[in-house]
């Protein structure tokens, strides 16, 4: 599931409030981006996986499948949402023109000029292991909302453990499994920052 990362330390500088819209997002970075010129509300160089997840959320429903046969129409009301939403910020270059996951990616969300993330509730991890000195700058938040008062989110990325056809032990590694999703081993897979498989971890 999604999550929205902000810089309250940037945040706070600037007077800016944590948007619970994606119009308000878009409010939130004319200001930022006004406010300091180095500052970008997030990045985007084309990123399919969060572009998708984001359409998701909208309601946008591109994909469709009857058997072999997949269609894509990007034209439903969903994805439109998302892309006259998205474009405002592209015009204006309100988003930092920089690759996800990149040195220059990890840089802009350690001094702040990258100023938010809307991605998958795992990304904890990796600030601690890739922003470290921005240590204490950072929140999470809901995903802004298409529509004021919704409670709508999305999923960004995710991972599966998985026992292969040509396995010559299938019994110990479904053990295996087992162990690190539902079982005790769940916990040790969450303190490492992945989100949890289980309720009771939940």
């Amino acid at each position: 599931p999604m999550a929205f990362f902000y810089n309250k330390k940037v945040f706070d500088k600037h007077g800016i409030k944590v948007p619970t819209t994606w119009d308000e997002y878009v409010e939130a970075a004319r200001a930022l981006h006004k406010a300091d010129p180095k500052v970008f509300i997030t990045n985007d160089t084309g990123d399919a996986g969060a572009t998708t997840s984001l359409i998701w959320q909208a309601g946008g429903r591109p994909y469709k499948s009857q058997g072999t046969d997949v269609t894509i129409d990007f034209g439903d009301e969903g994805t439109q949402k998302y892309t006259a939403t998205w474009q405002k910020l592209l015009d204006d270059k309100l988003v930092a023109p920089i690759s996800s996951w990149s040195d220059a990616w990890y840089k802009g969300l350690a001094d702040g000029t990258i100023a938010t993330l809307s991605i998958g509730a795992w990304m904890p991890a990796n600030f601690t292991s890739g922003v470290a000195s921005a240590s204490g700058d950072w929140r999470v938040a809901p995903l802004p909302q298409w529509t004021k008062g919704d409670k709508t989110s999305a999923e960004n990325g995710g991972s599966s453990l998985a026992v292969p056809k040509a396995a010559k032990n299938k019994e110990l590694a479904y053990a295996f499994t087992e162990f690190a999703t539902t079982g005790t081993g769940a916990s040790t897979r969450v303190a490492a920052g992945a989100f949890p498989a289980t309720r009771a971890d939940l």
